[in-house]
């Protein structure tokens, strides 16, 4: 593994297949090409960073039992997503340095990133050979600026709260009749909920066992109740009147987010 200073810059991606013959989790090889690596975790106990350069989804997505090891923290498959994250040097030449073989349609493949906070750049993959694709993600080298939050910097430890845009996947509602109250609506897609051993929080497996209709279900309850909630705020004129007692503070209504652990 790396040590945290030999990690000179990092980004967050999402793979997309954007056509899906099934829903099932089909397998997804994911490589990252010399001098860059995949970040799956953090170990704080040696300091150290914990990389690969290639994996494949099935590792992890068969995984049962009380002895099975804990899955990678930022290595994230579903039946339509991959969330990945990839550290190294800077990529200042944009030399293509992911490949994937996922499924049988290269040409479905989309890579998400971002350089900079609420800003998000969507490219196709390039296909080679036997169903591969090849795709350039940038990375900036940003080590001299760590308390930057909207720079690409070291990898994304718990207190980083930077560019996180490639995996949020929500719209922010800021109308100018709802002074004081903002909101966030969370779009929920079954195809992007983790299979589940990627949910630490549930020993059950959180929303990874859920019936894709009930989670369908509570989501539209959630946004019908941040609307009420919303025209409530409004109406009764506390969102206003907590804007001006805070001087300009807000309330942000909030779903429940299904897709990322």
């Amino acid at each position: 593994p790396y040590t945290r200073r030999m990690a000179s810059c990092w980004a967050i991606a999402r793979l997309v297949r954007t056509s899906l013959a099934t829903t099932s989790y089909n397998n997804c090889y994911l490589q990252v090409l010399a001098p860059w690596r995949l970040f799956l975790g953090y170990d704080s106990q040696n300091q150290q960073i914990i990389t690969s350069d290639v994996i494949q989804s099935s590792t992890y997505l068969s995984r049962s039992g009380d002895n099975a090891a804990p899955s990678p923290s930022y290595f994230i498959p579903s039946s339509s997503d991959v969330i990945f994250c990839v550290v190294g040097p800077p990529n200042t030449m944009l030399e293509p340095n992911i490949r994937v073989h996922w499924g049988d349609d290269p040409s479905s493949l989309r890579l998400i990133y971002s350089i900079t906070r609420n800003e998000t750049i969507t490219t196709n993959l390039i296909p080679c050979t036997l169903n591969w694709a090849s795709a350039t993600l940038p990375l900036n080298n940003d080590n001299n600026n760590n308390n930057n939050n909207d720079r690409v910097c070291d990898p994304p430890f718990p207190d980083y709260r930077g560019p996180w845009t490639p995996i949020e996947v929500h719209t922010r509602i800021d109308a100018k009749m709802t002074e004081g109250i903002t909101m966030r609506l969370e779009h929920h897609d079954q195809g992007r909920v983790p299979p589940p051993p990627y949910w630490r929080a549930s020993s059950m497996g959180g929303y990874g066992t859920s019936s894709p209709s009930v989670l369908e279900r509570q989501t539209q309850a959630s946004i019908a109740w941040q609307f009420a909630a919303r025209f409530v705020l409004w109406d009764s004129g506390w969102g206003k009147a907590f804007a001006d007692a805070t001087h300009g503070g807000y309330i942000c209504l909030m779903g429940f987010e299904t897709n990322n652990p």
